[in-house]
């Protein structure tokens, strides 16, 4: 399970290193995808696996559904996690999450959020000023 965050400068080729604590749980290739919210997801190949399989149960069944289908696949690309731990993140990913520099790796259970810094600490504060009706909505 991915949990906390962990702020990295993205290299001029569009590498980030990703997090030792998060690495150990990861091997060689993992998927990364347009997010929800503006941000990258990044999955283990088995999490992709089961999150694609809730998706593609009935890929017709609604517009919704086909639109999520288009949405995640599409954007999505294998990416290899080399010697040094860091991951080139392609262009089209980084044009849509409006990462150029300074990146928040998210944990979030079974993916690893990659947002630009500065949208995350502004979502964030968004998710503690409203913590109150989260929890209470969500029975925690």
């Amino acid at each position: 399970m991915f949990i906390g965050t962990y702020y990295h400068i993205l290299d001029p080729k569009r590498r980030v290193s990703l997090p030792m604590k998060m690495r150990k749980l990861l091997k060689k290739n993992v998927i990364i995808a347009r997010g929800i919210d503006k941000c990258i997801f990044l999955y283990a190949p088995e999490a992709w696996n089961t999150m694609t399989e809730t998706i593609s149960s009935d890929p017709t069944k609604s517009t919704e559904n086909r639109n999520l289908s288009r949405f995640m696949y599409t954007g999505a690309d294998q990416v290899e996690i080399d010697s040094l731990g860091r991951i080139l993140i392609p262009e089209h990913l980084c044009s849509f999450a409006d990462i150029e520099d300074e990146v928040a790796l998210v944990g979030v259970q079974s993916r690893i959020e990659i947002w630009n810094s500065k949208k995350w600490k502004e979502y964030q504060k968004m998710l503690e000023k409203n913590q109150d009706s989260i929890l209470t909505h969500n029975h925690v």
